[in-house]
């Protein structure tokens, strides 16, 4: 859906204020803190680092988006929910996925015809929604995640734990 252009001139400042889709995160983007108070902030991580959080079987997890993005695929088990992340590339953003024991081992292709393919050599089409198996017509369904900024997430869920390459 196609959103317009707008921006509002605050009757009182005459400031010009952007309030397109994206512009708070756009602001937000270049600096190394928090553009507003946040108290308590989680030291294991820098605090404007990009995430990927997921609940898996109870258990809050975060993925740091260029890393997955470098990686380009990462799999593993977190309370006993098997998670595959994939990426197109650094720049590219990632999805989750419930692998229901599948094993992936590599990502292939740009844009519409990306794929990923599995250990016993099936090739998976990969949308938002789900994984589809080329040949069978099995699925594996997408995940809910939350990009975010590691300060919120570990604000959020303090007892989370992270993935790391």
């Amino acid at each position: 859906m196609a959103r317009a252009a707008v921006a509002f001139l605050h009757e009182e400042s005459f400031i010009v204020r952007d309030y397109a889709e994206g512009a708070a995160l756009r602001g937000e983007g270049g600096l190394e803190r928090p553009q507003f108070p946040a108290g308590g902030l989680d030291p294991r991580m820098p605090a404007k680092m990009r995430m990927v959080g997921l609940n898996l079987g109870g258990v809050w997890r975060a993925y740091p988006v260029e890393a997955v993005e470098q990686a380009r695929i990462v799999q593993e088990t977190v309370a006993g929910v098997t998670v595959v992340l994939i990426s197109a590339g650094p720049g590219k953003g990632v999805q989750a996925y419930d692998a229901q024991g599948t094993r992936f081992d590599r990502v292939s292709g740009a844009g519409a015809s990306l794929e990923v393919s599995d250990r016993d050599g099936g090739r998976w089409f990969i949308d938002d929604e789900r994984l589809l198996n080329s040949r069978n017509g099995r699925t594996r369904p997408a995940l809910p995640s939350t990009p975010v900024w590691w300060f919120a997430w570990a604000g959020a869920h303090p007892d989370t734990t992270i993935w790391k390459p």
